[in-house]
């Protein structure tokens, strides 16, 4: 058994030199690469068709239209920064965009759908530090992935932050070494231009170095450590280094002073701003959730990753001795007795149940096993030498933690463990010969090998769900991953009212008011004079057409004397009912997308005058 598993380690590294070598059509074989090229082009479809037709999201109007000021007026437009809306990279993009393509949804949307191509060529760009199989199935999972095609098709900074860790990753990986400086040093800078989890990802990253520096330590090796090669590093090569600081401290100056116009941005950025508000926004859990909520979202839409992580714990602990197994399983036990211990009672009168948000005795499992199994996976990566795979367990784990700690409970958060956990479990089943064995395994019988049969169960699976939720399903209140998305019916009357005023029914242009209710109209019909969000100095009667939650009962009966009203839903969503989650609904939502209990939705009141009408 030693002696095949050599064997077969000695053919990978055969296979990775060999690779190394080729040019790069020599990374497969030719039917290997109409294949690659197929799911390629399947994963570009499904990133690019139909882009405009699901209706824009409350948050994606917003960043589509800040981007649209600095479009129609760079001298007066410009971003101002805040942290609601996050850093300014997002918005100074899009005017580019507007400028090929127009001011339009579909143009807001290419960006993230450029991106999220770009994100299945991933694994062709790092492919010298993997095995041909395993390339063949993280482009597979990337493909079709329902949650990466989702906000490939929504307007989002989460894309931009993370093309900003892969220019850092191929900096450290692929640059030579007195490039190395530039993309690791622009690329971080970068993300704080983009979103302030960049604060988080530098926590995450500071705490391998430190958690390596003192495990290396401990086993009398603290000289071969990332921490010592960075220090190394500088020293050697001090003028890079300082190049590098300097055009990133002057992108970053640039992009948050608006061009030297808004110097106030440059410390609003840093910290005035952006810490305390999301420290706030933490602390008071505008989105709440459950602790295990990033863990359903990624269980609901992205179950064959979720699937491989068992998988890789299983045989993680079969690898490891007795005490350690002991760990794991004291571990396990500790969150089922915290669940049958809590299972009536208030979770959060506990002070550290309440600091780490728990909401359900299902929270339990999460908050107790991933830490724990973090730090053993990572101890064991790094006391075996493996660094490439202690730093991407420790970053899967550590991302599925802090993104579940958070306190504001948003489902795009899941593209941080999902990304890493892909990268993670990619390498640790190369790293223990897994996917080898799967593709050299033939079925009796049948000339398709195990690996083959497991790259059409994820292309079948996968391809049904990202169908569902990006198509079918697109933006409706029973995806849980559509966070409150406008409802179509509303933006097809917003869509027919920009055709009246572009092409009036009656000889002049019809008024319109959105008073309360600015998103997403806005986006749509900001340009017309015809269109007011306030109501200012005019009375509503003035309007030929009013959106309105809800207005005073003297002022609505004035108001229907000249006009109809018309109640229509704006917003719909589901939050699921956490107390009846149990295994029959979760397999229930799993396979079928539809909720155990009712879904919610806000309506918003259309007053039309009656002439109009008739």
């Amino acid at each position: 058994m030693k002696t095949s598993k050599l064997k077969n380690g000695h053919n990978m590294e055969k296979n990775r030199q060999a690779s190394e070598k080729n040019d790069f059509w020599g990374t497969f074989t030719t039917n290997e690469w109409i294949y690659v090229g197929i799911i390629i082009l399947a994963g570009i479809l499904l990133r690019w068709v139909g882009l405009e037709i699901r209706a824009f999201h409350h948050d994606e109007s917003l960043h589509a239209i800040y981007g649209k000021y600095i479009y129609d007026d760079p001298a007066h437009g410009y971003y101002k920064y805040s942290a609601m809306l996050h850093g300014p990279l997002l918005y100074n993009l899009l005017p580019y965009l507007y400028d090929i393509f127009g001011a339009t949804k579909w143009a807001a949307r290419s960006l993230g759908a450029f991106l999220g191509t770009c994100f299945l060529f991933m694994p062709l760009i790092f492919r010298k530090f993997l095995h041909k199989n395993t390339l063949l199935v993280m482009i597979t999972l990337i493909a079709f992935s329902p949650t990466l095609i989702y906000w490939s098709r929504f307007i989002r900074h989460d894309f931009l932050v993370l093309s900003s860790m892969l220019l850092m990753l191929w900096g450290i990986a692929i640059a030579s070494e007195r490039q190395k400086a530039f993309p690791i040093i622009i690329g971080l800078m970068l993300q704080f231009t983009i979103k302030e989890n960049s604060y988080m990802t530098l926590a995450i990253i500071t705490m391998y170095l430190v958690c390596e520096q003192l495990i290396k330590t401990f086993h009398g090796d603290s000289e071969n450590t990332c921490l010592n090669k960075i220090i190394h590093y500088i020293k050697k090569n001090p003028l890079p280094v300082i190049m590098a600081l300097i055009i990133g401290a002057l992108i970053y100056v640039i992009l948050y002073s608006a061009f030297f116009k808004h110097p106030r941005g440059i410390l609003d950025g840093i910290y005035r701003k952006s810490l305390s508000y999301w420290i706030h926004q933490h602390n008071i859990e505008r989105i709440k959730g459950p602790f295990i909520y990033q863990f359903l979202v990624l269980s609901w839409y992205e179950i064959v990753i979720v699937i491989l992580m068992f998988v890789h714990a299983i045989h993680f602990y079969i690898k490891r001795c007795w005490h350690i197994r002991g760990i794991a399983l004291a571990t396990l036990l500790a969150a089922v007795s915290c669940h049958i211990i809590f299972s009536d009672g208030n979770i959060s009168r506990i002070f550290i149940f309440n600091f780490l948000k728990l909401k359900l005795p299902l929270d339990f499992y999460p908050v107790f096993l991933i830490p724990v199994h973090a730090i053993i996976v990572t101890y064991f990566h790094i006391k075996d030498d493996k660094r490439i795979l202690s730093f991407w367990g420790y970053f899967f784990f550590a991302s599925l933690f802090s993104y579940s700690f958070a306190g504001e409970k948003v489902p795009w958060l899941a593209m941080y463990p999902l990304t890493t956990g892909i990268v993670y479990l990619s390498l640790y089943f190369q790293e223990n010969l897994v996917f080898e064995r799967l593709f050299e395994t033939k079925i009796p019988k049948i000339k398709w090998s195990l690996g083959i049969v497991f790259l059409i169960l994820i292309i079948i699976f996968n391809l049904k769900k990202s169908l569902t939720t990006n198509f079918a399903r697109a933006g409706m209140k029973t995806e849980l991953i559509c966070q409150v998305h406008t409802d179509i019916k509303y933006e097809n009357l917003v869509l027919k009212l920009k055709s009246e005023l572009d092409s009036p029914l009656f000889g002049r242009r019809p008024t319109i008011l959105s008073h309360n209710h600015t998103w997403p109209m806005s986006w749509f019909l900001l340009e017309y004079p015809e269109y007011s969000y306030n109501l200012g100095n005019r009375t509503y009667n003035e309007f030929d057409y009013i959106f309105s939650p809800k207005i005073q009962a003297n002022e609505e009966k004035k108001l229907l004397k000249t006009h109809n009203k018309l109640k229509m839903p704006f917003r719909s969503w589901w939050v699921p009912d956490y107390r009846n989650l149990n295994w029959k609904n979760f397999f229930k939502y799993l396979f079928t997308h539809n909720p155990w209990n009712s879904s919610g939705s806000s309506y918003v009141n259309i007053y039309i005058r009656k002439s109009l009408n008739d």
